[in-house]
């Protein structure tokens, strides 16, 4: 299931579509899947019990993923690919307002931290709401963000807000 569901998030983030994913059926379980059509596409199952948060989640990494929130700019390209927690967002800035966005990061994928990579602007990564908050800068129109796992953190806690410009990487725990 859980390749299933990154198929078709991967198509809904390629196209800037939206997505309301429902269907949470209780009583599922993996012998008898949804009870319904033959169809076994719950996001949670009794049966599961050693998921991500042991509370029955199925399909967890494949919906709990990076992406923006909100973007003041035009979105240009939006990916993620769940094997290796890599999340790419391109948007390019319109009219004469410089660009924002926040982009939620589910810990899920990046229980070691990440590493951010921005080719202009500013940015600094909330940990208790799991955003990461970026500005623009004059000049600049095309923007692109990079975000991927870190195998060990390589800053201190006090330093995670830190403002890195330009491109500049940073690892974020």
């Amino acid at each position: 299931m859980e390749q299933a569901l990154d198929r078709v998030m991967k198509a809904v983030e390629k196209n800037f579509v939206h997505l309301a994913l429902w269907n949470y059926t209780p009583d599922h379980t993996h012998s008898l899947g949804d009870r319904w059509n033959e169809e076994d596409l719950s996001i949670y199952s009794e049966d599961t019990p050693t998921s991500y948060n042991e509370d029955g989640g199925r399909a967890v990494r494949a919906f709990s993923r990076p992406y923006p929130i909100r973007t003041k700019g035009l979105p240009v390209a939006l990916s993620f690919d769940m094997e290796r927690s890599l999340f790419k967002y391109s948007f390019r800035q319109e009219g004469d307002v410089l660009p924002e966005t926040e982009i939620f990061i589910p810990e899920i994928h990046y229980k070691n931290g990440f590493e951010v990579s921005i080719n202009a602007g500013k940015y600094h990564y909330d940990s208790r709401t799991k955003v990461l908050k970026f500005k623009g800068e004059k000049g600049v129109v095309h923007y692109g963000i990079t975000i991927h796992s870190s195998k060990k953190s390589l800053f201190r806690e006090q330093d995670r807000t830190k403002v890195v410009p330009n491109t500049q990487k940073r690892n974020i725990r």
